[in-house]
Protein backbone atom coordinates (compact mmCIF):
# COMPACT_ATOMS: atom_id res chain seq x y z
CA UNK A 1 0.00 0.00 0.00
CA UNK A 2 2.75 2.25 -0.09
CA UNK A 3 3.10 4.92 -2.87
CA UNK A 4 7.42 5.43 -3.55
CA UNK A 5 9.02 7.21 -6.45
CA UNK A 6 11.91 7.32 -8.14
CA UNK A 7 12.93 10.56 -6.57
CA UNK A 8 11.51 11.43 -3.11
CA UNK A 9 11.22 15.47 -2.53
CA UNK A 10 12.27 17.29 0.44
CA UNK A 11 10.63 17.31 3.48
CA UNK A 12 8.29 20.47 4.33
CA UNK A 13 10.81 23.10 5.67
CA UNK A 14 10.33 22.80 9.80
CA UNK A 15 10.16 26.07 11.58
CA UNK A 16 10.32 26.23 15.06
CA UNK A 17 6.56 27.48 15.17
CA UNK A 18 5.86 23.62 14.83
CA UNK A 19 7.45 22.83 18.28
CA UNK A 20 5.46 22.77 22.15
CA UNK A 21 7.53 25.85 23.31
CA UNK A 22 6.58 27.96 26.23
CA UNK A 23 5.77 31.55 26.00
CA UNK A 24 9.29 33.66 26.97
CA UNK A 25 7.43 34.75 30.25
CA UNK A 26 8.58 31.26 32.21
CA UNK A 27 12.47 32.78 31.26
CA UNK A 28 11.82 36.32 33.34
CA UNK A 29 13.12 36.31 36.36
CA UNK A 30 10.08 36.46 38.59
CA UNK A 31 9.80 32.52 37.50
CA UNK A 32 11.11 30.75 40.75
CA UNK A 33 13.99 28.18 40.64
CA UNK A 34 11.57 25.33 41.77
CA UNK A 35 9.55 26.19 38.70
CA UNK A 36 12.30 25.96 36.50
CA UNK A 37 13.26 22.83 37.46
CA UNK A 38 9.94 21.62 36.95
CA UNK A 39 9.73 23.29 33.99
CA UNK A 40 12.98 21.27 32.75
CA UNK A 41 11.24 17.59 34.01
CA UNK A 42 8.30 18.76 32.29
CA UNK A 43 9.96 18.89 28.83
CA UNK A 44 12.21 15.88 29.79
CA UNK A 45 8.99 14.42 29.84
CA UNK A 46 8.02 15.67 26.80
CA UNK A 47 10.86 14.52 25.11
CA UNK A 48 10.50 10.79 26.56
CA UNK A 49 6.96 10.74 24.95
CA UNK A 50 8.56 11.78 21.57
CA UNK A 51 10.87 9.15 21.64
CA UNK A 52 7.90 6.48 22.08
CA UNK A 53 5.71 7.88 19.08
CA UNK A 54 7.93 6.23 16.06
CA UNK A 55 7.32 2.76 16.83
CA UNK A 56 3.87 3.52 17.96
CA UNK A 57 3.40 4.35 15.03
CA UNK A 58 5.01 1.48 13.01
CA UNK A 59 3.12 -0.80 14.92
CA UNK A 60 -0.11 1.27 14.15
CA UNK A 61 0.55 0.84 10.11
CA UNK A 62 1.10 -2.33 10.52
CA UNK A 63 -2.66 -2.62 11.85
CA UNK A 64 -3.53 -0.10 9.57
CA UNK A 65 -2.85 -1.23 6.69
CA UNK A 66 -4.66 -4.47 6.63
CA UNK A 67 -7.97 -2.95 7.55
CA UNK A 68 -7.09 -0.59 4.81
CA UNK A 69 -7.05 -3.34 2.11
CA UNK A 70 -10.29 -4.61 3.67
CA UNK A 71 -11.99 -0.95 2.97
CA UNK A 72 -10.39 -1.04 -0.56
CA UNK A 73 -12.03 -4.38 -1.33
CA UNK A 74 -15.38 -2.88 -0.13
CA UNK A 75 -15.46 0.34 -1.83
CA UNK A 76 -14.87 -1.88 -5.30
CA UNK A 77 -17.73 -4.05 -4.19
CA UNK A 78 -19.70 -0.96 -2.92
CA UNK A 79 -19.16 0.81 -5.88
CA UNK A 80 -20.40 -2.08 -8.51
CA UNK A 81 -23.19 -2.49 -6.04
CA UNK A 82 -24.19 1.29 -6.28
CA UNK A 83 -24.07 1.29 -10.00
CA UNK A 84 -26.81 -0.98 -10.17
CA UNK A 85 -29.58 1.99 -9.27
CA UNK A 86 -31.87 3.24 -12.24
CA UNK A 87 -32.07 6.64 -12.83
CA UNK A 88 -35.46 7.78 -14.12
CA UNK A 89 -37.55 10.70 -14.77
CA UNK A 90 -41.16 11.20 -14.22
CA UNK A 91 -43.63 13.74 -15.13
CA UNK A 92 -46.08 14.59 -12.84
CA UNK A 93 -48.57 17.20 -12.85
CA UNK A 94 -49.70 19.64 -9.65
CA UNK A 95 -52.10 22.65 -8.35
CA UNK A 96 -53.53 20.47 -12.22
CA UNK A 97 -51.51 22.71 -14.65
CA UNK A 98 -47.96 22.78 -13.38
CA UNK A 99 -46.02 20.13 -14.37
CA UNK A 100 -42.20 19.21 -13.42
CA UNK A 101 -39.50 16.93 -14.18
CA UNK A 102 -38.82 14.47 -10.76
CA UNK A 103 -36.01 12.48 -10.13
CA UNK A 104 -36.51 8.77 -9.67
CA UNK A 105 -33.73 6.78 -8.26
CA UNK A 106 -34.40 3.64 -7.30
CA UNK A 107 -32.60 -0.57 -6.95
CA UNK A 108 -34.71 -2.19 -9.97
CA UNK A 109 -35.36 -5.20 -7.24
CA UNK A 110 -35.14 -5.69 -3.38
CA UNK A 111 -32.18 -8.49 -3.27
CA UNK A 112 -30.39 -5.53 -4.83
CA UNK A 113 -31.02 -3.05 -2.57
CA UNK A 114 -30.03 -5.56 0.02
CA UNK A 115 -26.90 -6.14 -1.01
CA UNK A 116 -25.39 -2.43 -1.34
CA UNK A 117 -27.23 -2.00 2.23
CA UNK A 118 -25.34 -4.97 3.39
CA UNK A 119 -21.78 -3.81 1.86
CA UNK A 120 -22.68 -0.38 2.94
CA UNK A 121 -22.66 -1.24 6.30
CA UNK A 122 -19.69 -3.22 6.27
CA UNK A 123 -18.00 -0.71 4.64
CA UNK A 124 -19.14 1.83 7.73
CA UNK A 125 -17.66 -0.69 10.39
CA UNK A 126 -14.55 -1.07 8.66
CA UNK A 127 -13.93 2.59 7.92
CA UNK A 128 -14.72 2.93 11.89
CA UNK A 129 -12.31 0.58 12.87
CA UNK A 130 -9.35 2.83 10.77
CA UNK A 131 -10.70 5.87 12.38
CA UNK A 132 -10.80 4.19 16.27
CA UNK A 133 -7.50 2.83 15.62
CA UNK A 134 -5.96 6.30 14.11
CA UNK A 135 -7.27 8.17 17.49
CA UNK A 136 -5.75 5.40 19.96
CA UNK A 137 -2.68 6.64 18.53
CA UNK A 138 -3.35 10.13 20.00
CA UNK A 139 -1.13 11.86 18.00
CA UNK A 140 -2.12 15.73 17.70
CA UNK A 141 0.23 16.98 15.28
CA UNK A 142 -1.60 18.53 12.66
CA UNK A 143 1.56 19.50 10.89
CA UNK A 144 2.78 15.61 10.98
CA UNK A 145 -0.05 14.80 8.64
CA UNK A 146 0.36 17.24 5.65
CA UNK A 147 -2.28 17.97 3.33
CA UNK A 148 -0.63 17.57 0.06
CA UNK A 149 -0.96 14.32 -0.75
CA UNK A 150 1.49 14.50 -3.81
CA UNK A 151 4.65 14.31 -0.96
CA UNK A 152 6.70 11.41 -1.69
CA UNK A 153 6.53 11.06 1.93
CA UNK A 154 3.03 10.59 1.93
CA UNK A 155 2.09 6.95 1.71
CA UNK A 156 -1.76 6.18 2.33
CA UNK A 157 -4.40 9.34 1.68
CA UNK A 158 -6.68 10.96 3.81
CA UNK A 159 -10.19 10.32 3.52
CA UNK A 160 -13.69 11.03 5.37
CA UNK A 161 -16.81 9.02 5.69
CA UNK A 162 -19.09 11.55 4.63
CA UNK A 163 -17.27 12.05 1.16
CA UNK A 164 -17.34 8.01 0.79
CA UNK A 165 -18.08 7.37 -1.94
CA UNK A 166 -18.11 10.67 -4.24
CA UNK A 167 -21.29 9.76 -6.51
CA UNK A 168 -23.45 8.24 -3.33
CA UNK A 169 -22.34 11.81 -1.48
CA UNK A 170 -23.45 13.79 -4.23
CA UNK A 171 -26.47 11.67 -4.70
CA UNK A 172 -27.57 12.59 -0.65
CA UNK A 173 -27.23 15.88 -1.49
CA UNK A 174 -29.79 15.99 -4.17
CA UNK A 175 -32.19 13.86 -3.30
CA UNK A 176 -32.23 14.01 0.79
CA UNK A 177 -33.42 16.55 2.75
CA UNK A 178 -29.90 17.00 5.09
CA UNK A 179 -28.56 19.88 3.39
CA UNK A 180 -32.18 21.54 3.99
CA UNK A 181 -35.75 21.69 2.77
CA UNK A 182 -36.22 21.60 -0.93
CA UNK A 183 -38.15 25.06 -1.81
CA UNK A 184 -39.41 26.04 -5.01
CA UNK A 185 -41.79 29.52 -6.49
CA UNK A 186 -45.44 29.31 -6.98
CA UNK A 187 -46.01 28.48 -11.03
CA UNK A 188 -42.92 26.49 -11.64
CA UNK A 189 -39.92 24.45 -10.07
CA UNK A 190 -37.76 27.29 -9.08
CA UNK A 191 -35.31 25.47 -6.19
CA UNK A 192 -33.27 27.94 -4.07
CA UNK A 193 -30.27 25.95 -4.09
CA UNK A 194 -30.81 24.23 -7.91
CA UNK A 195 -31.57 20.57 -6.48
CA UNK A 196 -33.30 18.58 -8.15
CA UNK A 197 -36.88 17.50 -7.39
CA UNK A 198 -37.35 13.90 -6.33
CA UNK A 199 -40.04 11.00 -5.97
CA UNK A 200 -41.06 9.76 -2.77
CA UNK A 201 -39.58 6.48 -3.05
CA UNK A 202 -36.09 8.07 -3.95
CA UNK A 203 -36.79 10.09 -0.90
CA UNK A 204 -37.42 7.26 1.31
CA UNK A 205 -34.27 5.51 -0.31
CA UNK A 206 -31.74 8.12 0.63
CA UNK A 207 -33.07 8.85 4.15
CA UNK A 208 -32.56 4.89 4.51
CA UNK A 209 -29.21 5.64 2.94
CA UNK A 210 -28.41 8.30 5.96
CA UNK A 211 -29.74 6.47 8.77
CA UNK A 212 -27.10 4.04 8.21
CA UNK A 213 -24.78 6.60 8.93
CA UNK A 214 -26.89 7.39 11.81
CA UNK A 215 -26.27 4.70 13.24
CA UNK A 216 -22.62 4.25 13.33
CA UNK A 217 -22.58 7.76 14.67
CA UNK A 218 -21.14 9.32 11.79
CA UNK A 219 -24.33 11.96 11.01
CA UNK A 220 -25.57 13.32 14.73
CA UNK A 221 -28.91 15.70 14.40
CA UNK A 222 -28.50 15.82 10.68
CA UNK A 223 -24.67 17.04 11.21
CA UNK A 224 -21.36 15.01 10.07
CA UNK A 225 -19.21 14.20 12.58
CA UNK A 226 -15.71 14.81 12.33
CA UNK A 227 -14.52 11.30 11.41
CA UNK A 228 -11.49 12.57 9.02
CA UNK A 229 -8.42 10.29 8.65
CA UNK A 230 -5.30 12.48 7.66
CA UNK A 231 -2.81 11.75 5.07
CA UNK A 232 -0.45 9.32 6.13
CA UNK A 233 3.41 8.95 6.12
CA UNK A 234 6.11 7.04 6.12
CA UNK A 235 8.01 6.11 8.95
CA UNK A 236 11.54 7.55 8.68
CA UNK A 237 9.16 11.70 8.42
CA UNK A 238 7.63 10.38 11.26
CA UNK A 239 11.71 9.72 12.83
CA UNK A 240 12.65 13.53 10.89
CA UNK A 241 9.49 15.14 12.70
CA UNK A 242 10.26 14.21 16.08
CA UNK A 243 14.25 14.24 16.01
CA UNK A 244 13.25 18.34 15.47
CA UNK A 245 10.85 18.21 17.80
CA UNK A 246 13.15 17.15 20.49
CA UNK A 247 16.04 19.77 19.36
CA UNK A 248 13.76 22.46 19.79
CA UNK A 249 12.73 21.02 23.13
CA UNK A 250 16.09 20.84 24.17
CA UNK A 251 16.90 24.22 23.32
CA UNK A 252 13.88 25.30 25.75
CA UNK A 253 15.83 22.76 28.23
CA UNK A 254 19.26 24.96 27.86
CA UNK A 255 18.12 28.09 28.16
CA UNK A 256 16.30 27.67 31.56
CA UNK A 257 19.44 25.83 32.37
CA UNK A 258 21.49 28.90 31.82
CA UNK A 259 19.47 30.69 34.00
CA UNK A 260 19.51 28.51 36.84
CA UNK A 261 23.21 28.55 36.48
CA UNK A 262 23.23 32.51 36.26
CA UNK A 263 21.68 32.94 39.41
CA UNK A 264 23.25 30.46 40.93
CA UNK A 265 26.49 32.78 40.28
CA UNK A 266 25.10 35.49 40.97
CA UNK A 267 24.35 34.20 44.58
CA UNK A 268 27.52 32.86 45.12
CA UNK A 269 29.52 36.22 44.13
CA UNK A 270 27.02 38.23 46.30
CA UNK A 271 27.61 35.68 49.34
CA UNK A 272 31.58 35.15 48.83
CA UNK A 273 34.83 37.27 49.00
CA UNK A 274 36.32 37.77 45.51
CA UNK A 275 39.26 39.88 44.36
CA UNK A 276 38.69 42.99 42.35
CA UNK A 277 42.79 43.42 41.38
CA UNK A 278 44.68 46.26 39.31
CA UNK A 279 47.19 45.24 37.12
CA UNK A 280 50.18 46.29 35.07
CA UNK A 281 52.61 45.26 31.69
CA UNK A 282 55.77 47.13 30.43
CA UNK A 283 53.95 46.93 27.23
CA UNK A 284 51.60 49.19 28.19
CA UNK A 285 53.10 51.92 30.64
CA UNK A 286 51.06 53.92 32.52
CA UNK A 287 48.10 52.19 31.62
CA UNK A 288 46.37 49.45 33.92
CA UNK A 289 44.36 46.52 33.58
CA UNK A 290 40.84 46.47 36.44
CA UNK A 291 39.08 43.24 36.63
CA UNK A 292 38.09 40.59 39.16
CA UNK A 293 39.04 37.10 39.63
CA UNK A 294 37.40 33.91 42.20
CA UNK A 295 41.34 32.89 42.59
CA UNK A 296 44.39 34.71 43.54
CA UNK A 297 45.37 37.50 41.44
CA UNK A 298 48.63 36.37 40.95
CA UNK A 299 47.10 33.06 39.28
CA UNK A 300 45.11 35.34 37.04
CA UNK A 301 48.34 37.41 36.10
CA UNK A 302 49.86 34.02 35.17
CA UNK A 303 46.80 33.22 33.00
CA UNK A 304 46.72 36.77 30.99
CA UNK A 305 50.52 36.47 30.95
CA UNK A 306 50.47 33.17 28.58
CA UNK A 307 47.86 34.12 26.45
CA UNK A 308 51.05 35.99 23.76
CA UNK A 309 52.04 39.19 25.71
CA UNK A 310 55.88 39.95 25.48
CA UNK A 311 56.26 40.88 29.06
CA UNK A 312 54.11 39.17 32.19
CA UNK A 313 51.66 40.81 34.18
CA UNK A 314 52.03 42.49 37.95
CA UNK A 315 49.50 42.59 40.45
CA UNK A 316 49.78 46.12 41.69
CA UNK A 317 46.93 46.12 44.08
CA UNK A 318 43.89 43.65 44.94
CA UNK A 319 41.46 43.97 47.76
CA UNK A 320 38.24 41.29 48.76
CA UNK A 321 35.10 41.98 47.86
CA UNK A 322 31.09 40.72 47.97
CA UNK A 323 29.64 41.27 44.68
CA UNK A 324 33.28 41.54 43.40
CA UNK A 325 31.94 41.36 39.73
CA UNK A 326 29.96 43.84 40.71
CA UNK A 327 32.66 46.38 41.48
CA UNK A 328 34.81 45.97 38.65
CA UNK A 329 32.09 47.38 37.02
CA UNK A 330 31.41 50.19 38.82
CA UNK A 331 34.73 50.85 38.72
CA UNK A 332 34.71 50.84 34.80
CA UNK A 333 32.10 52.92 34.79
CA UNK A 334 34.04 55.03 36.90
CA UNK A 335 37.14 55.70 34.52
CA UNK A 336 35.36 55.05 31.28
CA UNK A 337 36.49 58.67 30.09
CA UNK A 338 40.29 56.92 30.43
CA UNK A 339 39.33 53.55 28.87
CA UNK A 340 42.07 52.66 26.05
CA UNK A 341 39.01 50.23 24.43
CA UNK A 342 35.50 50.11 24.62
CA UNK A 343 36.34 46.50 24.88
CA UNK A 344 38.96 45.91 26.99
CA UNK A 345 39.72 46.52 30.58
CA UNK A 346 42.72 48.90 30.63
CA UNK A 347 42.90 52.60 31.68
CA UNK A 348 45.51 54.98 31.55
CA UNK A 349 44.82 56.85 34.85
CA UNK A 350 47.49 57.22 37.76
CA UNK A 351 47.69 53.64 39.47
CA UNK A 352 46.73 56.09 42.75
CA UNK A 353 43.59 57.12 41.62
CA UNK A 354 42.29 53.90 40.92
CA UNK A 355 43.46 52.63 44.74
CA UNK A 356 42.25 55.43 46.20
CA UNK A 357 38.57 54.78 44.69
CA UNK A 358 38.10 51.07 45.06
CA UNK A 359 39.31 51.96 48.92
CA UNK A 360 36.49 54.07 48.76
CA UNK A 361 34.29 51.45 47.98
CA UNK A 362 32.32 50.15 50.83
Amino acid sequence: MYRYRNREKKFIPFTKKHTTKEKQSILKNQTSDIELHSKIKEYKNIIDHYLSIEPKYINFLKEYEPLLKEFKLLEVRLNNSYSNLKRDFIKETELFLIKYDRHDVYFLNEELEKEFFSLYNEAAKSFKKRYNLFSELNLHYSYLFPKDFTKDYVIHWGSEWCDFPRELNTDIYNYSELYGDFKYSFGGAVYNDSRPMRTKRTYELFSKILQVSKDHKFLIDNKWVNCQLPNLVKPSYVNWYFKKLIDETNKEIRKIELILRSRKRKVELADNLYFVYVMSNLAYPNIYKIGWTSSLPEERAEELTGTGHLHPFKVEYSKKFKNAEKIEQQCHEYFKKNRVANNREFFEVPLNEIKDYIESIK
